[in-house]
């Protein structure tokens, strides 16, 4: 009997410890590229973003941002990848609730983030242009 009990007992700590897994799994990873986004110039005052991101084409972005004031009427947030000349990526849009916050997750880059200069959160009205409205409100360096 003590044999199986010991038994039992060294399966359940060793699914337990595969469950758990270990303290380099529970670590972000080392691979992301965290950009802080900041007010631009006098719009989102109270406003802040963290992306975090693969930097490399086909990799992955998440988006937090909160303090944005909330989307009405059909309007909305783009992130955007911005370049030295005026070249502009779209990477998703954002409606934002009531509480100023919202996230978007698993972003697909199509392109390397870092041929770019910033990463660029503008809110857009629904008029159906899908270019950037130039009303950017949050901004950080993409490098």
């Amino acid at each position: 009997r003590a044999a199986a009990s010991v038994a039992l007992l060294a399966a359940g700590l060793g699914a337990g410890l595969l469950l758990a897994g270990n303290d380099a799994d529970r670590q972000p990873n080392p691979s992301l590229a965290r950009v802080d986004l900041k007010p631009v110039a006098g719009r989102g005052q109270g406003s802040t973003g963290v992306v975090s991101l693969e930097p490399r084409a086909g990799g992955k972005a998440n988006v937090k941002l909160s303090g944005l004031r909330p989307s009405t009427g059909g309007d909305f947030y783009e992130l955007w990848l911005l370049g030295e000349g005026g070249e502009l990526v779209s990477l998703g849009s954002v409606r934002v609730p009531a509480s100023g916050r919202a996230t978007l997750e698993n972003v697909r880059l199509p392109v390397d983030p870092e041929r770019f200069r910033f990463l660029d959160v503008s809110r857009e009205p629904a008029d159906g242009d899908p270019g950037h409205s130039s009303i950017s409100v949050l901004r950080g360096p993409s490098a």
